[in-house]
C-alpha cells in the first residue's frame, strides 16, 4: 500500500471525525472502509476512565452491541475470551497468537486511554498483519484524540483543559495547514502545498490562533503538540 494511500487514509478519518459520528458510526466506517479487506467480523472500540473502568464506546459486526455499556476494574480485568491473549508488540499494535484477534492501543501524550479491538473471520498471515499494522498507524492517533476530547465519550472530560475543547473545533483543512505550520513552512509554502490561496492561508492560520488561544506559530505547535494534536 503506498504512501499516497496513507496519506488519503489519514485524510478520510479526519473528515469522518469532524463530522461528529456516533461510536457505533465510527466503528462501521473502520469496518468497511479500512478493515474490509482483513476479513473483520468484529470492530470494537473502548476507553478507560482513571477508576479503571472499561467504557464501550462503539462497535460494529457479529454479536449484540455493548455501546454504551461499562465494566469494572475487577470484571475486565478478569476476562478470557481471545482479547486477554492479545500481546501489544512495540508501541500500539499486537495480535493474539493464531492471528484472530488484533488491538490497536489510543493514546494521548504517550498514555494509553483506549483501545480498538478487532475480531478476524480467519488468522491473518504475517504479511496481512503487517499491512493491518500499516493501516492503523495512520488512524490510530486522531481516533485517540477524538475520543478523548468528545465529552460524550470520555467520562473524564471534565477534567480536561479548555484548550482540549477546541480542538474538536478544527476543520481538516485547518489540521494540514497546522501541520505545515509545525514544520517551519511560510503561508506561501503551505498554500502552495494544499492547493489554496495566501490569503486563505492566512485566515485559516488566525482561526487556528485562535481556537488554540496562542499568539504565534511556534506557540501554537506547542501547544497542539502538549494536547496530543501534532
Amino acid at each position: 500500500m503506498s504512501a499516497t494511500n496513507h496519506s488519503d487514509q489519514t485524510d478520510q478519518i479526519l473528515e469522518l471525525l469532524t463530522s461528529n459520528p456516533t461510536g457505533d458510526e465510527v466503528a462501521r466506517a473502520l469496518a468497511l472502509d479500512y478493515l474490509l479487506p482483513f476479513s473483520a467480523t468484529k470492530i470494537r472500540i473502548t476507553s478507560v476512565s482513571s477508576d479503571d473502568t472499561l467504557h464501550f464506546l462503539g462497535d460494529y459486526g457479529w454479536a449484540p452491541s455493548t455501546t454504551h455499556s461499562e465494566e469494572k476494574s475487577e470484571v475486565w480485568r478478569k476476562r478470557t475470551d481471545s482479547i486477554r491473549d492479545v500481546k501489544i508488540n512495540g508501541d500500539f499494535f499486537g495480535t493474539n497468537p493464531d492471528r484472530t484477534t488484533a488491538a490497536a492501543l489510543l493514546k494521548i501524550r504517550g498514555v494509553t486511554t483506549g483501545a480498538l479491538v478487532m475480531h478476524f473471520h480467519e488468522p491473518l498471515s504475517k504479511a496481512r498483519t503487517e499491512e493491518l499494522e500499516a493501516v492503523l498507524t495512520h488512524i490510530v492517533k486522531p481516533l485517540a484524540l477524538f475520543f478523548f476530547i468528545h465529552p460524550t465519550f470520555n467520562p473524564d472530560s471534565s477534567n480536561e483543559t479548555p484548550v482540549a475543547n477546541h480542538v474538536g473545533a478544527f476543520t481538516v483543512r485547518q489540521l494540514k495547514i497546522l501541520q505545515a505550520m509545525s514544520t517551519g513552512r511560510t503561508n506561501h509554502q503551505i498554500a502552495i502545498d494544499l492547493g489554496f490561496s495566501v490569503s486563505t492561508i492566512r485566515h485559516e492560520t488566525m482561526r487556528i490562533y485562535e481556537l488554540l488561544s496562542v499568539s504565534d506559530r511556534q506557540e501554537a505547535a506547542r501547544k497542539a503538540k502538549s494536547v496530543g494534536l501534532l
